[in-house]
């Protein structure tokens, strides 16, 4: 796939957006006032393609109202200063792709960008030929796959629904008198990445960010006084790309770019404010659209008013430096073999009980240096908080017994089971963490607690219902009856349109913050707890500890769902991110062999930066704990048509192709390379092998490591350090190029570009670089390459090599 780059030359300028400083000597007057207290880079507003809601304590959590608010003249909105919304009824045509919502505080304005929606039109139709049935539904992604949120209309002889989706592929089947199946019209047929078939409907014609497939990017040109000049590139063929179309932001302020009359040269220049002197650490941040498109997003970090060109200026703190590594505590290591405490329970299986893994064995591997070798600099625990001490038999068959060695069933809200340790341990395990430069999130729970908990049993109406209105058990109803569902008979989910529940649960997460200083969570089942939960949570979490402790959290969430779901809860007042599951299926596929059309990789990584952005903290995952490990497919240890659940129960899961460890060193550095935050699952550094869930969870080997095993741990470490010493990596953009069996991903700050080339083939392959210049002086980081000549490099079977 080729690709055309935009070229621009753009200076960073002191003025707020407007040909006019907000200081101008000919503007009106304007009151004093104080500076509203807010955290971080406010997050764009997607727009919905009807109604959309801005809740402005998202950006100013203490709930000040502005004295002035503006948005594009092709938007009609409603302020209500009482509710402290801002609700956008409607955009007429013309409406830009790109514009911004500014907010007057006095003299300061704040300025947040607005996205135009993408969504088109698109008729979803079946046949029937002739043949009668009752109800004709259809359900995927576009509906959270539930089939009541599709009902199709007998119209014309055909079942049919309009529905208005952003371009894109969608998994779907139809539900037909309860029936699921293929549809028969279709011949675009996928895996659904768990052993599985759907069918794909495609919309729109640009997959990606945009339909041009242009990448905006930026250089350091002269110095100018205390100016710095930053250029960009642009296509010059692309003439209505004009300054106009460019959208700068210092920090939450939109600043002025000039444009220069002569496209070929650089065309438009940005002045960094004068401000930014002041300021250890800023940001710059760049979007541009076209007639048909946005771009990709420029982030650039400064350090007092210059941009950060090393790795090394960094601090720990900034959350693009992050590399999640996530244990079980119950599995990963043992320091205290005093609380270890299994069942003994002839019903529970071993797999499903406690192995004695707690907070001083991860202490002691933190002591020990093992994450600093390995590179993570973020350690993401799962829960800790006191469960059962019996077993509990799971609900659907084969009704097996487990016990709560996993942490995820809350008997307590405010207490570290004794099985994992204790208070001071955690406070102990924290500060080491936090001396080797490491950061700690806390996996909590949020959706459910256990019928043990204290408040349960005082407050039996915090239940959500277990039988719904038809009789029907509400257990694990995760799409038809997302909020609300039980996960299990004995796990009652909390009803979070009671406010008492909201203020409990979310003061139960303040506190974990203040008591330990931890640095964020993982959030547990995100999707299953509404909206007004999760903003209420980082309301306090800002108003209560970021701010007043000038920190800021990271809180990445866990939803399984369209693009559309995760990244509603995603935002200023939300989550910090979540793990990209659509991305991880396409990745899976591609990596672990099961996917031959190469082209989805590219796709769905557009796809994911245009749903998120090119500078997002969404997740990438490795794998997790809830399904089969990567390297079972990719060594052939299961298949795609078993259950790999049960296969995990009733049969010894190992490797039969050490070709596994190849795909699976692959499949590494393609996520250490690339956009997003690598999110590693414990044993997927040496590729430990598992089924499903528990077999997924075997115990962590830290010795007597096989070849393989040693050789996958140091190329994970190599790539670990290498994001993390790389501008490029942590802050460049993002081009991939598809040749045969070839893909490469090139990532650029400034000048400096960084290749990452796989193989995927089973045959040697030759990758031509699209531009020599690259590779002056260029290094071969792991030496599997034969020769790098000419711009073409030659490189091994099912191997990668990164050339900087």
């Amino acid at each position: 796939m080729k690709i055309q780059f935009l070229l621009f030359l753009v200076a960073l300028s002191f003025l707020a957006w407007g040909c006019k400083s907000h200081d101008d000597a000919s503007s009106p007057t304007v009151f004093e006032r104080p500076v509203p207290a807010s955290i971080g880079l406010f997050s764009p507003i997607q727009l919905a393609a009807d109604t959309t809601l801005i809740v402005l304590e998202d950006y100013f959590p203490n709930g000040e109202w502005p004295d002035s608010i503006a948005m594009s003249d092709f938007l009609s909105f409603k302020a209500d200063s009482v509710a402290g919304t801002i609700t956008v009824t409607k955009a007429t045509e013309g409406l830009p792709w790109l514009s911004t919502l500014d907010l007057g505080f006095g003299k300061h304005h704040y300025n947040i960008l607005v996205r135009r929606s993408r969504e088109a039109d698109v008729v979803i139709a079946f046949d029937p030929k002739g043949k009668t049935f009752e109800k004709v539904q259809v359900a995927g992604e576009i509906n959270g796959w539930n089939p009541e949120n599709g009902p199709m209309t007998l119209q014309d002889g055909k079942w049919q629904i309009p529905m208005r989706l952003n371009p894109g592929r969608y998994q779907y089947q139809l539900v037909i008198d309860g029936k699921w199946m293929l549809d028969p019209a279709n011949p675009i047929k996928v895996s659904n990445g768990i052993g599985g078939v759907n069918s794909e409907l495609v919309v729109g014609e640009g997959l990606g960010r945009s339909v041009e497939n242009v990448t905006l990017r930026w250089g350091i040109g002269k110095a100018d006084d205390a100016l710095m000049i930053l250029p960009f590139e642009l296509d010059t063929a692309l003439h209505h790309f004009s300054a106009s179309n460019v959208f700068a932001f210092w920090e939450n302020e939109r600043i002025q770019v000039i444009e220069s009359k002569d496209f070929r040269e650089a065309n438009n220049m940005i002045q960094i404010p004068a401000a930014t002197k002041d300021k250890k650490r800023s940001h710059i941040r760049i979007f541009a659209q076209g007639e048909r498109f946005w771009t990709n997003d420029l982030l650039i970090p400064l350090e007092n008013g210059k941009p950060v060109l090393s790795a090394q200026n960094l601090s720990d703190a900034d959350p693009h430096k992050n590399i999640i590594y996530f244990m079980m505590v119950d599995r990963f290591s043992n320091g205290d073999k005093s609380n270890d405490a299994p069942l003994h329970d002839a019903r529970v299986d071993y797999k499903a009980d406690f192995h004695g893994g707690d907070l001083a064995g991860i202490a002691q591997r933190i002591k020990e240096g093992y994450f600093d070798s390995l590179g993570v600099n973020m350690l993401w625990i799962s829960p800790i908080v006191r469960n059962p001490e019996g077993a509990y038999q799971e609900y659907p068959e084969p009704r097996r017994w487990f016990s709560g060695y996993h942490g995820y069933w809350p008997i307590s809200s405010t207490h570290v089971d004794h099985r994992f340790g204790t208070d001071q341990e955690l406070i102990d395990m924290v500060k080491e963490a936090h001396a080797h430069g490491i950061k700690i999130i806390l996996d909590y729970v949020a959706n459910h607690l256990h019928e043990e908990h204290p408040m349960i049993k005082a407050h039996p109406e915090w239940k959500t219902e277990l039988y719904l209105k038809d009789s029907v058990l509400n257990v694990r109803l995760w799409d038809t009856h997302r909020i609300g569902t039980w996960f299990d008979t004995f796990m009652p989910s909390l009803d979070y349109s009671k406010p008492e529940v909201v203020e409990f649960q979310s003061d139960s997460a303040l506190y974990w913050v203040q008591h330990f200083g931890l640095d964020g969570f993982r959030q547990d089942a995100t999707k299953h707890v509404p909206t007004e939960f999760w903003r209420r949570l980082t309301q306090k979490l800002k108003t209560q500890y970021m701010i007043p402790e000038n920190k800021e959290l990271y809180q990445i969430g866990e939803t399984f769902g369209s693009r559309e779901l995760i990244g509603s809860y995603v935002g200023s007042g939300l989550l910090s991110g979540q793990f990209d599951f659509n991305y991880y299926w396409t990745l899976k596929g591609v990596f672990s062999g099961g996917e031959k059309n190469f082209v989805r990789l590219p796709e769905s990584m557009a796809a994911s930066e245009t749903a998120y952005g090119s500078h997002s903290l969404m997740g990438n995952i490795t794998g997790n704990h809830d399904m089969p490990r990567f390297i079972a497919y990719a060594g052939e240890a299961i298949s795609n048509d078993e259950d790999p659940k049960e296969a995990g129960w009733n049969r010894e899961v190992k490797l039969k192709n050490k070709d596994g460890y190849k795909r699976l060193q692959m499949l590494q550095a393609w996520l250490l390379m690339g956009p997003g935050i690598p999110v590693m699952y414990y044993g997927d550094e040496i590729g430990m092998v598992g089924a499903g869930d528990p077999d997924n969870r075997r115990d962590m080997i830290f010795s007597g490591l096989s070849p393989e095993e040693q050789e996958t741990k140091a190329i994970v470490s190599k790539l670990a350090h290498l994001r993390q010493n790389s501008m490029a990596v942590l802050y460049g953009t993002t081009e991939i190029f598809v040749q045969g069996n070839l893909i490469a991903m090139r990532r650029q700050y400034v000048s400096k570009p960084i290749w990452l080339v796989v193989n995927l083939g089973k045959t040697d392959g030759k990758f031509t670089f699209p531009s020599t210049s690259d590779f002056e002086a260029s290094t071969l980081l792991f030496g599997k390459g034969f020769a790098l000549d000419g711009g073409v490099l030659d490189l091994p079977a099912l191997s990668f090599e990164v050339v900087e």
